[in-house]
Parts: structure tokens; C-alpha cells; sequence
């Protein structure tokens, strides 16, 4: 990061458009599930002259985690610039400590000024949406860790069913005799000829993550306006130096 307070601020528009732009297309990703469910699907054939045969495979390029962790660089580099601009800005006096108690954990942010306090408010409540949007597992199935693929992976285990197919099956009626031919029927009828397994793949986040990252959100934003309201419970720092900069601009006319 930059040492220089004209360096923040010149990087500042920039990094802005860059965690806007980021925070849209990874909610825009997330209404594609395609990018966040696979499903690997094959044909095992009881005919032993067939070889199996796969009939779906969609491999998953990345999961919801990494979607989040790349939209988080940017939007995370934006808030640092503006807080580091905002506490070189600060004049000191109105600050206090952004620290709670959290599950039992004591959480420690250190000393912050109240204009970074509404800086980082400001930027937290932005990626609110954006986490609402997350999108979860599929209940309806059972997800085991995907161990051959980094965090965030999932699969279910694999399940069968039987394949069918139609054939046509002769029914003798009425048997040949030596004055009439055989009365046959024929019928189509469902005739086993192997076994679907179908394994699906996710890369959705589950449940209890989304559920324990909202619960952070709003407990920071609670802490944050928390720590705002004591910043500002300080002495005002009374000036005169806007009424002296007006009174010499109109001088001569006054």
C-alpha cells in the first residue's frame, strides 16, 4: 500500500470501480448454478458385449468460497484505502476501540477513528447483498468433503437406478394349426438392460458457513455503530477558522 496520503487518494477512484465491478459479476455468478453443480453420470450395461457408457460429466472449475475470496481482494483493498485515508485525515481526538466479545471470543479491531468508523460501516453494509446471495447446498441430498479437490468441494455418494428399454415382445394368442397360422400379438414392454449411477458434485457453500458469515455481518455492523456513537461522545473541538476564511474572501465587499 501506498506511504503517501496523495497516493491513497489517487488509488481510491480506481479501487472503487474495482470491488463495485467484482461485487456484481460474483453476484451475477452465483445465479448460474451451472458454475456451482457437476454431475457424473454412466451406463452399466448387463449385456457383456457393451461397455459402459458416460452419459454426464460436468466437472466444477471453482467453488462459491473462491467466487467470495476474489470479490473480498478488491472490495477489502478499497476499504483500506479509504481507511487508511480517513485515519491521516483524523485529527485523534474522536476515536475509540472496535472491540467485543463475540461467542465467547474476544474480538479486537484496535483504536479507530470515527470517520473510518463510518468509512467501514459504509463499506460492510455494500457486501451485505452480496453474501445474502450466496447459494447453498441442496438439502435434499447428503454431501460428503470431496477429498480429492480443495475446501469448499462436495459430493454425494453414488447412487443406482435400473435403465429399461422398450422392446418388442411376441405373444402367441392362438397357436398354428393345420388350417390357420399362428395368431400372434405383439407388445412393447420395459426389459432391464443395466444400471444408472449418478454422482453429484457442488461447490456451494453450505448451510452452517452462510449461516455463521451472516451472523458476523450483522454482529459487526451492530459494533460498528456501537463504536461510532462512542467515538462520538467526545468534546467538540470548537473552530473559527471557517468564519475567518469567509470574513477575508468578503472583505472588500462587506
Amino acid at each position: 500500500m501506498s506511504n503517501k496520503l496523495q497516493e491513497l487518494i489517487s488509488a481510491e477512484s480506481h479501487a472503487s470501480k474495482d470491488a463495485i465491478e467484482n461485487i456484481n459479476n460474483g453476484k451475477s455468478t452465483f445465479k448460474k448454478m451451472v458454475h456451482f453443480d457437476g454431475l457424473f453420470k454412466f451406463f452399466d450395461f448387463t449385456d457383456p458385449d457393451r461397455e459402459n457408457e458416460i452419459d454426464t460429466d460436468t466437472s466444477l472449475k471453482y467453488s462459491v468460497g473462491e467466487n467470495v475470496s476474489h470479490a473480498m481482494r478488491s472490495v477489502t483493498r478499497y476499504i483500506d484505502l479509504v481507511i487508511s485515508k480517513e485515519e491521516t485525515n483524523a485529527s485523534g481526538n474522536a476515536n475509540t476501540e472496535l472491540r467485543f466479545n463475540y461467542n465467547g471470543e474476544e474480538i479486537n479491531f484496535g483504536k479507530v477513528s470515527a470517520t473510518a468508523l463510518l468509512a467501514l460501516l459504509k463499506g460492510v453494509e455494500s457486501i451485505r447483498d452480496y453474501l445474502e446471495s450466496v447459494p447453498t447446498l441442496d438439502p435434499s441430498k447428503d454431501w460428503i468433503e470431496d477429498t480429492d479437490k480443495p475446501k469448499g468441494f462436495w459430493k454425494t455418494d453414488k447412487s443406482w437406478k435400473y435403465r429399461k428399454s422398450k422392446e418388442n415382445v411376441v405373444t402367441v394368442l392362438y397357436p398354428a394349426t393345420d388350417n390357420h397360422p399362428a395368431q400372434v400379438k405383439e407388445s412393447a414392454t420395459d426389459v432391464v438392460v443395466g444400471k444408472t449411477h449418478t454422482t453429484y458434485f457442488s461447490s456451494r457453500a453450505t448451510v452452517r458457513e452462510k449461516a455463521e458469515t451472516m451472523s458476523r455481518l450483522h454482529e459487526i455492523i451492530l459494533q460498528l455503530k456501537k463504536a461510532l456513537s462512542r467515538a462520538n461522545n467526545v468534546d467538540v473541538v470548537h473552530s473559527k477558522l471557517g468564519t475567518k476564511i469567509f470574513d477575508w474572501i468578503t472583505s472588500p465587499i462587506i
